[in-house]
């Protein structure tokens, strides 16, 4: 503004016209502003005109200003003054309104996101929602009337909202939506934006809205005048003052007093705890004092004073309340001592502080706090957080609580971690009246708008119209926790905190669907958050609202108050002497936390070194859980408390010297403090005594808290426990060493206490997962853990959760959940963890419906606990058994920042878990490790089984030590953990027994192939004479063969003839035997046909029983009918006796038993014929008559029925019977005559067999001597072949037999040496990985050193282990498919094919995964990125098919669903191995093989990740892409030797391979060969052809390695310029430690330096590009003729020069000037190439040198700043003057590091008035260095002459006095560098220039053309 009006005044000189004022309108404005009880004052009423003049020229308008100065109160009031109106408005704006209904509607646009503003078109379904912005805009639009109508955008400014109002913002007026339509906004429709500032918006915004600035000024005086009108006038009234007035002016002239001064003095000297404006100042103090302006306090006789009282109290919390100690300067303390000094007129009391007292209303005498305090009896029985202690403090702060919660006004409590704020808070809370209700709500991180809203509103219920409140007339009480930890958008405002301003500021929000206006109503908030968190601060418009109180950590009265509450009324219990020690116990306590808190400070790597009242009341609860009976003497209570202490501070501490420093402190107040006559025993470095208190001291069974005695009892208590644990689970192989049993007993110690949880921090393999779940088991918890699968989402993880709360809350169950980092696949995921350590309640972890059941389930249990089950209070109790029940077990790796930023933005996972910080395993836990491991392997003795031991730490500490040199020199980061020491261990044993027995089969091999070999020679004398003797042997046994021959014809004869009479015989039988079958068939089938007759019977008699006989027989007259069956049965049953009476039949049923029986025994009778005819014959007249039937029977005897049956199918059955006789006896006779011919037919066969047996003997004794004959005549041949192959064998094998047997020795004496050659190797394979060759070759140094001196057996002279693991045939294959052949690269791939776990290749070149790819494709590999969609498909069927997978390019991370298959988690199912996958077991091939690989040159992996992997250095070394360079070189300049090396190597791997192949063959085959090999033709033929094909190959192998010494000797005539190449790749690769911008990959390099040999002078003009990878894939090519290579290579290496091209054009039509290519006719080139002398070849290599090095320079220098190109030149100049010998690298150190003595000699006076003490201590320095030993002496000496040159301006370029200018440019930049070190710039451009000339230090001006041609 004053810029503003000085221009005016400049144009218009002398001119200052009067501001247009509205009087009327003003008068208007006044009198609205009275009525709404606001301060009517001159600047305001101009503020309320100046927004209606831009109101009339803008229809934007933005309205700022601090926060509280005014700015709602303007626009509320213009829009009163409008509608109110007046007579003939002069005002522009009034005059198109006047009188009209301002409508405005009020959106918050920060309290929802831009779509939620705007509106957005859904993607999935293409329908379009609304936004609240448009919805409101287009109503008030289509509203008829042209009413003003104002849209109030109340919220900060970003861009990413603001910029979308562009076009509503500029002359248009029109906001086009998503949806294409457009909304106008209207004439009478206004804009106005209320906010903070214009930070981020842009100058096209700012420019398009106008600006009304209201300025605080003394706006807090308006404010204190309408709160003297509002809230002081109707207390007079209450209070019945005579005169009203009369409080009021004294309030009044107290403000004038006292707050114009305390304002200046805050802004000037104080810094609040959080930002704290004037208003909110100003506001605190109104609040306080309407919360003591009541007639009880302030009666209507209390004189000025009491008032002043009153007021200086309110003042000096308004004021000094929300200060605390910060950054040093304790500003409470200071504002007591300035408050006392300026403000006397109150006398407040000299003790203590202003804060240590109130007001007594009854005596109206400030009164200390303390005095308010009521004393708490504690019961040990209960948690401590459940129990509140009140102090001094939290009386204080619970006043104004109560105060602000009676007044609903908001208020804050601000404080560290662990103060106590969320306690005093629920304490207050948790005594609310029936009329209140409270909500907790917890911020975090990743806390959202939309799901705070929904938790805001869940207790809401909806009342009339838009009104929302809680429940009936209760008021809600919203707590929210960590105010400041949601993340802050890229505008530093968070959405949660603005819906809470909208809430605060304007008493609603809106429903986020309907887009309808909610009124909250009967709501106020309370909050805490922690200054040092999250944001740091909230939003000042936010804070403005609140009332702001500090919460500092509790003074020593306090603690010696809460913590003497629980510890005198937990030792209550105790003997008098244990009571008496209760003060000791809390200054101890008290003392050592100070120490603590005072040592350990909070800094940004140990961020958790912040020790609060939290870990006080941890040390108390552990010492809380002591009994009289158990901890019964002082000195044990002594140690009770050292290790309660330790648990709670020790276990947080993250480094070993942290621990002893602790440790010192600890035992200085122990013996300050208690009588523990042994305390050092238990700190001693050796064989300390255990400090231990746990649960399991006394064994698994017996919980006792007590200590342990001894480390042997203990571990064989948990040797019990783990034995237990592995019946029942999956198999833990643990070693429980000193450190892994005391972390078991602190992660048990932590979950025994009452909502216990552990946060286990560190490096992955450190055993945290598996001593948790050991703990877990001892505490009698089950572990629950999650399984991640491919998509597995928090939706996933919420189901998890809520599985573990019902086991948890409703069965009871223990649990622990085992959380790890690497399973947060979503860091959302904490939200819900931080929730859960904070609280126990997780708000929205169940739906309505679930709670509801969870409410009715656990009703009983909540009747039982005494209380009313109602909702809440069942809901509290399931949450209680929820915190009881379920533990968590969070364990993170300290390394990188994720462990940092997740603690940062959950506060949870550090304040509110017990720390246990895992240490790097000692040496002695190491080698109980290994001592263990290695136990079961067979090593040569004790003494070699030691060093094997003691070798295992020793590598670890000897890698741990390299890595730092490492990230020293290269900043790269290696880990190692326990993990990988045990991998070492597994290593060790796999590779050493492997290498044994491979040894052993090898020896076995060879040896058998020796053993058949000396056989074969023994026996050729032997077969010999053996061939002699069987001539005769044949001969004889010729001759009795022709005799058998003869006998065996006549005795055939004879056979013949009794065989013919025995066919006969046979015949007759075969006949008989027929007819017997026939007729034994048709009996067979007549019976059959009667046994169902029979089974009807004894049917018909199982009807019978003898109750039915009984009745039967007992009556004196049967019915009619039945006296006729009965007579029938008397028939069959007697024989037809005479007696057939009813009488007759009542004596034979006189017996029922038998006479049952012997109805069933009557077929018997039958069978046996004993039943005559005629008696059956009797029987059939009977049968015929008409009743004798079953079912008429039945109805008159049920006995007589069954008889009835039975009676007629025996009759049926006897009648077959009979029928069957007379084929029985014709059967009988039949079978009689077959049996008399058998006999017959059986004495001829006998006699037949007995003459052919004679025959078969005869033929048999004739075949054995033809046999034998034909046999001797055979084996004569074959000893004739036998001792002709004998003596091919021996003659083809006899140079293999000596050479087998030397390697048989060698093999024996190396096998003797493989327990130390395999340790190294396994230590190489296992942590040389991430290492260069340097750092590789110091470890095998070292590592070889130790062994040696242990004496352990190693190869004499070994350099590198790794050469026993592979040979040449195997590395040439490598070199093949693609592997670079320098010795990093086949180390490299030593170690990829032996590790066992799976290898992570640092590939920045793609060098690595060129090999893998050519290598792994037999084996169908996979190649797939992390996180891909397909990923954990083609991983699961790749496991099972057994194929291989490479992961490319992969970032830093691992996707935590592979965890299972990267540690190679496997398990048995069945017979099959299996590896779970998510939620899936899939089936494990042991064929499969996975790689990962990543491009990033310098990644930081963390430590779990390389102790599950082995990690790789697949960067190309400086001598690796010389080689390769070369190569490009050669093929530039002499393709055709390059092509020939190509072939030799070709060639020669081939050789190689196949040598290996015949060889492995050869031996093969003679050791697998079965009985005696010298009669196998095909195996001896095929040995020679091996033993033919291996020589020739031999042959050819030393040929062609000569010859390929020769061609070499002609390539590297051209090493110079490759060593130059590798050279500059590798300056560039290092620039990238000056800027992150300088990377460079090879294949740009490679194109670059291509480019520079194309350009040098004199070579061949044909130019072909030809890549590394182009070269390399050569090598994988097909072999050609060898002789044919071997011819051209031998004239090729016979020109000891090099070629050089002519080239000769032959053209049609070629007219001069005119450019071939435009005319477009055919040119025809042809090369001539002629030999270079070496002089000529001299000068090429010169040139190829200059042209390839600027090359490289000028493409380099065209990124490079400014400031960075002299530094990259400097570097060029002085490495190449290094490589070539011109400078010392001694000198070169000096000039970089430009060392200055630290003690110089005292400088002389004459020196000294030109020379200051840091050049003096540079000279001093610099003399230590050869050739300066004088310069010191020789200053002195001259001195005005040295003055002279050093105080030219430019002594660069002056001549140095006396010799020193004759000596060389370089050395004269060391003197510069000490004299006139800000020269050196400029020193270093000529250097440069003169070294390397001009153009590389003047560049040329960029040319985009220069460019174009460059690009490839």
């Amino acid at each position: 503004m004053v810029i503003f009006m000085g221009l005016l005044n400049d144009l218009f000189p002398g001119v200052d016209p009067p501001r247009k004022r509205d009087v009327d309108f003003e008068k208007v404005i006044s009198e609205v502003t009275a009525e709404m009880k606001l301060t009517v004052e001159a600047d305001f009423i101009l503020r309320v005109v100046q927004l209606s003049e831009l109101l009339a020229i803008r229809h934007c308008v933005f309205l700022m200003g601090p926060t509280g100065s005014g700015r709602t109160e303007v626009y509320k009031v213009l829009a009163k003054a409008i509608t109110r109106g007046c007579q003939n408005p002069v005002n522009d704006y009034l005059k198109m309104t006047n009188r009209k209904k301002v409508m405005i509607r009020d959106i918050d646009p920060k309290s929802i996101s831009t779509q939620e503003l705007y509106g957005f078109v859904n993607m999935a379904t293409r329908e379009w929602k609304d936004g609240l912005l448009s919805y409101n805009m287009r109503e008030l639009a289509n509203m008829p009337d042209d009413n003003p109508k104002w849209i109030l955008l109340d919220g900060d400014l970003d861009a990413n909202w603001v910029e979308s109002m562009n076009s509503v913002m500029d002359d248009s007026r029109l906001l086009t939506l998503p949806s294409n339509e457009r909304i106008r906004l209207l004439p009478h429709m206004k804009m106005i934006f209320e906010i903070r500032d214009l930070k981020y918006a842009t100058p096209a915004t700012a420019t398009r809205a106008g600006i009304l600035y209201v300025s605080e000024g003394r706006q807090w005086h308006n404010m204190v005048q309408s709160w003297l009108e509002r809230v002081a006038k109707p207390y007079a009234e209450k209070a019945k003052w005579k005169d009203p007035n009369q409080p009021i002016k004294w309030l009044s002239e107290l403000f004038d007093k006292y707050i114009p001064d305390t304002i200046f003095e805050m802004k000037k000297s104080y810094r609040h705890i959080t930002p704290l404006s004037t208003m909110n100042f100003v506001s605190t103090l109104t609040n306080i004092l309407e919360g003591v302006l009541k007639p009880e306090n302030l009666s209507n006789k209390a004189e000025q004073g009491l008032f002043e009282m009153y007021f200086v109290f309110a003042a000096i919390w308004a004021f000094g309340g929300g200060l605390v100690e910060k950054d040093g300067v304790d500003y409470r303390r200071n504002f007591d001592k300035w408050w006392k000094q300026t403000w006397t007129t109150v006398k407040l009391p000299g003790k203590g502080t202003v804060y240590d007292y109130f007001v007594n209303a009854k005596t109206g005498k400030f009164q200390p706090w303390a005095e308010l305090v009521v004393d708490v009896q504690c019961d040990s029985s209960k948690p401590m957080n459940s129990v509140f202690v009140p102090t001094a403090e939290t009386s204080s702060l619970r006043f104004f609580l109560d105060m602000m919660v009676e007044l609903h006004k908001p208020i804050m409590f601000v404080g560290g971690a662990g103060v106590g704020k969320t306690q005093l808070v629920k304490g207050k809370l948790a005594v609310l009246p029936e009329d209140m209700m409270s909500l907790t709500i917890s911020f975090n991180y990743f806390t959202d708008v939309v799901s705070f809203q929904k938790i805001l509103e869940s207790p809401l219920e909806k009342k009339a119209g838009v009104n929302y409140g809680p429940p009936g007339t209760k008021q809600l009480i919203y707590f929210v926790d960590d105010l400041n930890m949601p993340k802050l958008d890229p505008y530093e405002t968070a959405m949660p905190i603005s819906l809470i301003r909208q809430h605060l500021g304007w008493g609603h929000w809106f429903d986020r669907n309907k887009l309808t206006q909610k009124n909250i109503n009967n709501t106020q908030y309370v909050a805490c958050m922690n200054p040092t968190a999250g944001s740091f601060i909230i939003n000042p418009r936010l804070q403005r609202l609140f009332m702001t109180l500090a919460v500092d950590f509790p003074g020593q009265d306090s603690l010696m108050k809460i913590y003497g509450t629980f510890l005198q009324g937990h030792l209550q219990k105790f003997k008098e002497d244990i009571q008496e020690l209760g003060t000791k116990i809390l200054q101890a306590a008290l003392a050592l936390h100070e120490r603590v808190s005072s040592t350990f400070r909070k800094t940004a790597v140990n961020f958790h070194y912040e020790f609060t009242v939290r870990h006080l009341a941890n040390v108390f609860q552990g010492l809380l859980m002591s009994t009289p009976e158990v901890v019964n003497t002082p000195a044990k209570w002594g140690k009770l408390w050292l290790h309660e202490s330790e648990r709670v501070y020790a276990d947080r501490l993250v480094s070993l010297q942290d621990l002893e420093t602790y440790n010192k402190s600890a035992v200085t107040i122990a013996k300050k403090y208690f009588p523990i006559n042994d305390i050092d025993d238990y700190y001693k470095k050796k064989d300390s005594r255990p400090l231990i208190f746990c649960h399991f001291s006394r064994g698994l069974t017996d919980k006792t808290y007590d200590e342990v005695l001894d480390y042997q009892h203990m571990y064989r208590v948990l040797t019990e426990a783990l034995l237990e644990y592995n019946e029942t689970n999956a198999v833990m192989d643990l070693v429980l060493f000193e450190d892994a049993m005391k972390h078991v007993a602190r992660i048990s110690r932590i979950c025994s206490s009452p909502g216990g949880h552990a946060l286990l921090v560190g490096v992955g393999g450190s055993g945290k997962q598996s001593l948790a779940r050991l703990a877990a088991f001892i505490c009698g918890y089950a572990t629950v853990t999650i399984v991640i699968s491919g998509n597995y989402s928090l939706s996933n993880f919420r189901e998890d959760l809520q599985k573990m709360y019902k086991r948890a809350g409703l069965k009871g169950e223990g649990l622990m959940f085992l959380f790890t980092d690497s399973q947060i696949v979503d860091e959302r995921m904490l939200v819900y963890v931080n929730d859960l350590l904070a609280s126990g309640e997780i708000p929205d972890l169940f739906a309505q419906e679930d709670r509801d059941e969870i409410i009715n389930a656990i009703r009983g249990e909540t009747k039982a606990l005494g209380l009313v089950d109602t909702p809440e209070n069942c809901w509290a109790t399931f949450i209680g058994k929820v915190k009881a029940n379920l533990h968590v077990a969070f364990t993170a790796s300290p390394v990188g920042e994720a462990f940092r930023v997740r603690s940062q933005r959950f506060l949870a996972t550090i304040n509110s878990t017990v720390i246990d910080w895992f240490q790097p395993w000692p040496e002695v836990s190491l080698l109980s490790v290994a001592r263990k491991f290695l136990d079961d392997l067979e090593l040569e003795s004790d003494a070699v089984r030691n060093a094997v031991v003691e070798f295992m730490p020793f590598s670890f500490a000897a890698v741990n030590k390299t890595s730092k040199a490492f990230f020293e020199a290269e900043r790269r980061y290696n880990y190692t953990t326990p993990k990988t020491f045990l991998e070492l261990i597994k290593l060790y044993k796999s590779v050493l027994t492997k290498k044994r027995k491979e040894s052993q089969e090898a020896i076995d091999r060879l040896e058998n192939g020796l053993n058949k070999l000396h056989k074969t020679q023994g026996e050729v004398d032997v077969l010999v004479e053996n061939a002699r003797a069987m001539a005769l042997e044949v001969e004889q046994k010729v001759a009795n063969a022709n005799i058998f021959a003869e006998q065996v014809g006549v005795e055939k004869e004879k056979v013949n003839a009794e065989n013919e009479s025995a066919k006969v015989e046979a015949d007759k039988c075969a006949v008989i035997a027929k007819e017997v079958s026939e007729k034994q068939a048709s009996c067979e089938r007549d019976l059959a046909a009667a046994e169902p007759l029979v089974a009807q019977a004894e049917a018909a008699l199982d009807t019978l029983n003898k109750k039915d006989l009984g009745e039967t027989k007992s009556l004196k007259k049967p019915p009619p009918g039945v006296d006729d069956i009965t007579a029938v049965v008397i028939i069959l049953l007697e024989g037809n006796p005479k007696d057939k009476s009813w009488g007759a039949a009542q004596k034979l049923m006189n017996n029922v038993d038998k006479f049952l029986e012997r109805l069933r025994g009557y077929k018997a009778v039958i069978d046996q014929g004993q039943v005559a005819k005629k008696t059956v014959e009797a029987c059939r007249s009977y049968l015929e008559l008409p009743h004798f039937n079953k079912e008429i029977i039945y109805n008159k005897s049920r006995a007589a029925a069954g008889l009835c049956e039975w009676a007629i199918n025996i009759v049926k059955y006897y009648d077959v019977v009979s029928e069957v006789e007379p084929k029985r006896q014709e059967l009988a006779a039949a079978n009689a005559k077959l049996q008399e011919a058998n006999t017959l037919l059986a004495a001829v066969q006998q006699k037949v067999a007995e003459l052919n047996a004679k025959v078969e003997e005869l033929e048999k004794q004739f075949n054995a001597a033809v046999e034998d004959k034909e046999a001797a005549i055979k084996e004569s041949e074959r000893c004739q072949l036998k001792l002709q192959l004998a003596n091919r064998l021996i003659n083809a094998l006899a140079s293999e037999g000596e050479r087998w047997a030397k390697t048989v020795e060698t093999l024996r004496a190396n096998y003797d040496v493989l327990t130390g050659d395999m340790l190294l190797a396994a230590a190489f394979v296992s942590y040389a990985g991430p290492f260069t060759s340097k750092f590789r070759a110091g470890l095998i140094k070292e590592w070889i050193k130790f062994l040696s001196d242990k004496g352990a057996p190693m190869t004499e002279g070994i350099k590198d282990p790794l050469s026993l693991l592979v040979d040449n045939a195997i590395v040439a294959s490598w070199v093949r498919q693609g592997l670079p052949s320098d010795p990093t690269s086949v180390q490299n791939g030593t170690i990829l094919t032996n590790s066992e776990r799976w290898p992570l290749m640092m590939d920045p070149q793609l060098q690595g995964i060129v090999w893998i790819k050519e290598r792994e494709s037999k084996n169908n590999l996979q190649v797939i990125r992390m996180g891909a969609d397909n990923m954990t498909v083609v991983m699961e069927r790749a496991i099972e098919a057994g194929h291989s997978v490479l992961i490319e390019n992969m970032g830093e991370s691992i996707d935590a669903v592979l965890n299972p298959v990267i540690t190679r988690s496997t398990f048995k199912k069945g017979r099959n191995m299996y590896v779970k996958i998510g939620d899936k077991d899939v089936e494990y091939n042991k064929n499969f093989r996975l790689f990962l690989h990543t491009k990033l040159s310098n990644p930081h992996y963390p430590p779990e990740i390389q102790a599950e992997t082995t990690l790789i250095n697949f960067t190309v070394t400086e001598q690796g892409l010389e080689d390769q360079l070369l190569a490009l070189v050669v093929n530039k300049e002499r393709p055709d030797l390059e092509e020939t090396k190509t072939q030799l190597i070709i060639q020669n791997t081939e050789f190689t391979i196949k040598l290996k192949q015949l060889e492995d063959e050869l031996l093969y085959k003679l050791s697998t060969a079965e009985g005696d090999i010298t009669e196998d033709v095909a195996l001896i033929e095929s040995l020679e052809e091996s033993k033919r094909v291996a020589t020739e190959i031999s042959e050819k192998v030393v040929e062609a390695r000569d010859t390929e010494v020769a061609i070499n000797d002609s390539r590297n005539k051209y090493r110079p310029v490759a060593e130059r190449g590798a050279m500059l790749f590798f300056l560039l690769n290092s620039l990238n430690k000056i800027h992150a911008f300088y990377q460079y990959s090879l294949n740009a390099f490679v194109t670059v330096f291509s480019r520079g040999l194309d350009l040098a002078p004199g070579g061949p003009k044909k130019k072909e590009t030809v890549t590394l990878r182009q070269l390399q894939k050569r090598v994988s090519g097909n072999a050609e003729d060898f002789n044919e290579v071997i011819k051209k290579a031998k004239r090729q290496s016979s020109n000891t020069g090099g070629r050089m091209s002519k080239r000769t054009t032959a053209q049609s039509g070629f007219t001069a000037g005119v450019n071939p290519s435009m005319t477009g006719e055919t040119i025809a080139e042809e090369e001539e190439e002629t030999d270079m002398t070496p002089d000529q070849l001299e000068v090429r290599i010169g040139n190829l040198l200059d042209t390839c090095t600027f090359t490289v320079f000028n493409y380099t220098r065209r990124g490079l700043f400014d400031r960075d190109k002299l530094i990259v030149l400097t570097l060029l100049t002085f490495q190449i003057m290094l490589r070539e010998g011109k400078i010392d690298a001694a000198e070169y150190d000096a000039l970089c590091k430009g060392a200055r003595s630290p003690a110089p000699p005292p400088i002389t006076d004459d020196l000294s008035r030109w020379m200051n003490e840091g050049q003096w201590a540079a000279v001093d320095a610099l003399a230590a260095v050869p050739g300066f030993g004088s310069l010191s002496k020789d200053l002195e000496k001259n001195s005005d002459e040295w003055y002279n040159w050093s105080n030219n301006e430019a002594p660069e370029r002056a001549t140095m006095p006396g010799d020193w200018g004759r000596m060389n440019d370089f050395k004269q930049l060391l003197l510069l560098r000490s004299l006139r070190p800000d020269r050196v710039t400029n020193a270093l451009q000529r250097f440069c220039e003169s070294i390397m000339g001009a153009r590389y230090v003047n560049q040329d001006a960029f040319s985009p053309q220069a460019v174009v041609e460059e690009s490839s």
